[in-house]
């Protein structure tokens, strides 16, 4: 009976034995689990902290990247508007040429009637005694003009025209430091005329109110530096720019009969060197514009620049003066009393 107790208690101490080690194996698998959960579920804690940090930065460097382009597209619409500037300015110019163009086919026949008295002139022409009209008793006369100086072009231009003794007419604008030259300029026979103040398009020609202005600021400038009234004026782009209209609808037209009322003569050209084409332009090129543009009439008004950025101007300008007194030409200064040349206004 013992042995049979015995045995039963046996088997129930196994089968407990057994049981135990069931539930330390589960206990230990399920504590390995955990352990490797808590693991699992840090390795993602870190992840997305990582996560995040990358998108922050990558805000920042994406923002970054927007302002940059911002700044950049801002430089981009200031370019074009500036283009837009030259491009209005270059369609000016070339109408102006076209019109000059037609001129020339006009007097063609007079200027090969013309060529042919000059072959027998002498090369050289001597300088005459210019009146106070500015005009000269008989023969052919051109007038030499400058637009937007003063510069440091100016002394380059008055000591060629010093050199070959030639009188010419400088249309001014503020030069800032460089005003002093307008006295020398006056001081040396030569003519002063009225550009602008600023030769801003956007500001002269914006009213009338905003051109008489700047034309008042410019001749009490002409005024205090040389002790000079003057009276002729020569509008920026000259009188058939088209420019203006993109500003102000009909202000050349109105503009024109104004300075007429008040005692202003304005003179635009009919010969030109095409230095305002841009900055550096051959002078072989500037001598062959002038000899291409010139009508070939008694009465011959030159467009050039003594402007800063003009430099070949001054250069060619010895070529230019013996060409003129090759075909037989004596030089004049401009006055309100001069017969004008003037554009057809286009505004």
């Amino acid at each position: 009976m013992k042995s049979i107790y015995a045995k039963k208690l046996r088997r129930i101490t196994a089968l407990g034995l057994i049981i135990i080690c069931i539930i330390s194996a589960v206990g230990i698998k399920l504590y390995i689990d955990k352990t490797k959960l808590y693991e699992e579920m840090s390795r993602m804690s870190s992840s997305v902290s990582d996560l995040s940090e990358r998108a922050s930065g990558g805000k920042e460097r994406a923002q970054e990247k927007i302002e940059e382009l911002e700044s950049r597209l801002n430089e981009l619409e200031k370019e074009k508007d500036e283009d837009k500037k030259k491009i209005e300015e270059l369609e000016s110019e070339n109408e102006k040429l076209r019109e000059m163009k037609k001129e020339k086919e006009k007097s063609s026949e007079k200027a090969e009637s013309t060529e042919k008295k000059d072959s027998r002139e002498p090369a050289a022409a001597p300088q005459p005694n210019v009146p106070e009209d500015g005009s000269v008793s008989s023969g052919k006369v051109v007038y030499l003009t400058f637009d937007d100086g003063p510069s440091k072009n100016t002394p380059k231009v008055l000591e060629v025209l010093r050199k070959y003794n030639v009188k010419a007419t400088f249309f001014v604008i503020d030069g800032k430091g460089y005003n002093k030259y307008m006295k020398n300029i006056v001081d040396e026979g030569h003519a002063i005329g009225l550009h602008s103040e600023t030769h801003d398009y956007k500001n002269i020609y914006s009213s009338l109110g905003a051109y008489l202005k700047d034309l008042s600021n410019i001749a009490e400038i002409v005024k205090s530096e040389t002790g000079v009234n003057s009276r002729i004026i020569r509008f920026p782009g000259g009188s058939s720019n088209t420019v203006s209209r993109k500003y102000c609808r009909g202000i050349i037209s109105t503009a024109a009969r104004k300075v007429h009322n008040m005692g202003y003569e304005y003179f635009d050209w009919n010969c030109d060197s095409g230095d305002a084409a841009g900055n550096n332009v051959p002078v072989s090129k500037l001598v062959e514009n002038i000899k291409i543009s010139n009508p070939g009439t008694d009465r011959v008004i030159v467009l050039m620049h003594d402007a800063g950025n003009k430099s070949t101007t001054p250069k060619a300008l010895p070529q230019i003066i013996e060409y003129f007194k090759s075909k037989g030409y004596s030089f004049g200064v401009l006055t309100e009393k001069v017969s004008p040349v003037h554009h057809k206004i286009a505004n």
